[in-house]
């Protein structure tokens, strides 16, 4: 039977940019494991589920529970949207400084922009 879940042997980064540290458990099915088979081995089937199954009773045992920690190597959605909205934020303040340069370099600022002095003729108000 083939291993359901595997460690990192060593620590690496894919071209998409996922990284994997050495000592991650990973699911043997996972993308990040195709192809880069050599930096794995597989653990023991000492990991359980996190939660019972309906009308399963669990008897906790003497010992310590083995350091076991099985994550993706998938960035999550909340990641990746949050990537994508600093990305979004960065397009805009660089398309912006990009307009007010143009307007600085062609004289197409109106007054009251910023940088120019209006004369309203003395008057106080």
């Amino acid at each position: 039977m083939a291993p359901r879940y595997l460690r990192a042997t060593s620590g690496f980064m894919t071209a998409d940019g996922v990284v994997v540290k050495a000592g991650q458990t990973v699911a043997a099915d996972d993308l990040v494991v195709k192809g880069r088979a050599e930096f794995f081995q597989p653990l023991g089937e000492e990991i359980e589920a996190a939660t019972r199954a309906p009308g399963e009773r669990r008897v906790t045992p003497g010992r310590a529970a083995p350091d076991v920690v099985v994550m993706s190597a998938a960035r999550s959605r909340r990641s990746r949207a949050r990537q994508d909205k600093v990305k979004a934020e960065q397009q805009t303040a660089r398309d912006e400084t990009a307009r007010q340069d143009a307007e600085q370099d062609t004289g197409d600022a109106q007054p009251g922009d910023a940088g120019e002095v209006r004369d309203d003729g003395g008057a106080g108000g």
